[in-house]
């Protein structure tokens, strides 16, 4: 094949390549932002799933104690209504605490509790 044929095919791939891109769009997000709390969440998720990470080589519970063990046992028993009443508890009362800590912030401002 000659040099012009070469060059020619080559321009017809471009061309045919810049016709599939779209130049007016945005370009994908690559790593899209994590939603706070779900790798540490899917981490806890497998390591209950298995038995070598609550028990070390000896036999003895390495992070949970007793009371962690019936309070799963408890939360594992609850129905998905159950569950989601619970959820809505546990997001109010956190929503209380930030409402107590941002008065509480407030205060200390005023009182200069944290200055310099």
């Amino acid at each position: 094949m000659s040099n012009s044929k070469k060059e020619s095919q080559a321009y017809e791939i471009e061309s045919l390549s810049c016709k599939v891109e779209r130049i007016d769009q945005s370009s994908p997000e690559l790593w899209p932002e994590q939603m706070p709390g779900v790798t540490s969440f899917s981490a806890l998720l497998k390591a209950s799933q298995t038995k070598s990470t609550i028990l070390d080589i000896d036999g003895k519970q390495d992070e949970l104690t007793e009371a962690d063990l019936e309070k799963i046992d408890e939360l594992s028993s609850l129905s998905v209504p159950q569950i989601m009443e619970r959820f809505l508890e546990l997001k109010n009362q956190a929503y209380q605490l930030g409402i107590e800590e941002a008065k509480e912030m407030t205060r200390g401002k005023y009182l200069n509790i944290l200055g310099k």
